[in-house]
């Protein structure tokens, strides 16, 4: 997929159901490194298009009981990782 952001932004567009005008950039096997004693993560493909949203596409092969748990820590990385030190969040009530 980071080979070609074209066969990728068709992929997220007929998994999501969304248009995407472009996909900028798709990192296959991306880490997500926020401090250096935490936990990191390694996220399968992770995109970012034109807007600034960032997909994170995980292939599963096997049935993981803490999938959600996972999810809900990969994406808090994410978000971690792209916010930058006294950034306004895009919500002014946090």
């Amino acid at each position: 997929m980071e080979n070609n952001l074209d066969l990728c932004r068709q992929l997220l567009e007929l998994i999501l159901r969304v248009k995407i005008k472009k996909v900028e950039l798709a990192d296959k096997e991306k880490i997500l490194d926020i401090t250096p004693d935490g936990k990191s993560v390694r996220l399968d493909i992770y995109v970012q298009d034109s807007k600034g949203t960032v997909y994170n596409i995980e292939m599963q092969v096997a049935v993981k009981r803490n999938l959600p748990k996972c999810l809900r820590y990969y994406q808090g990385m994410i978000d971690l990782n792209s916010i930058e030190k006294g950034a306004r969040y895009l919500n002014e009530y946090c």
